[in-house]
């Protein structure tokens, strides 16, 4: 007969070693919070941009290797949800936007992307349609603000292009 082992979280929803069957005790690690190297490492967004039309409101040209996103709601807080979506990968997953920032950092060395498509795909509308919110864009020392808005039949998108070196 099989040992099954059942693992118990505490109220804290972090693993708790609990005695099973045959007097063995189940030890499970904490899992490590997922980094994203590059975009390539990002789970894919395919079936979730179905559907929706793609409006691109901005080219921005970068040349740093790796580019920090920051996310905030664009006038009242109400509720919008967001995901950012990178060249059909999914960087960011269902943020709520508000005063307070989200950011993730991306890594794009040179010669791998030189072009990026952002989405900005509106998960919820918020009490006040439609979602809007503000992007920063910091590419090394220069920083690009986007305000964008979108609902559930147009998503906003940005263009990232590496400025060449001269």
């Amino acid at each position: 007969a099989a040992t099954i082992a059942v693992v118990k979280k505490s109220e804290k929803n972090e693993p708790v070693d609990e005695p099973v069957q045959n007097n063995t005790t189940a030890v499970v690690a904490k899992p490590k919070p997922s980094v994203i190297s590059s975009v390539d490492n990002a789970p894919s967004a395919a079936g979730v941009l179905a559907g929706r039309t793609v409006e691109n409101i901005e080219t921005i040209y970068f040349s740093s290797d790796s580019l920090q996103f920051t996310l905030y709601d664009n006038g009242e807080v109400d509720g919008d949800t967001v995901s950012v979506i990178v060249n059909g990968k999914m960087i960011m997953e269902k943020q709520g936007l508000s005063t307070k920032a989200i950011s993730k950092k991306i890594y794009v060395p040179r010669g791998t992307d030189d072009e990026l498509q952002i989405v900005m795909f509106a998960e919820t509308l918020g009490s006040i349609p439609p979602n809007t919110g503000l992007l920063i864009v910091q590419d090394g020392n220069v920083r690009h603000e986007v305000r964008f808005s979108g609902d559930l039949k147009k998503n906003a998108g940005i263009t990232l292009r590496r400025r060449q070196q001269e």
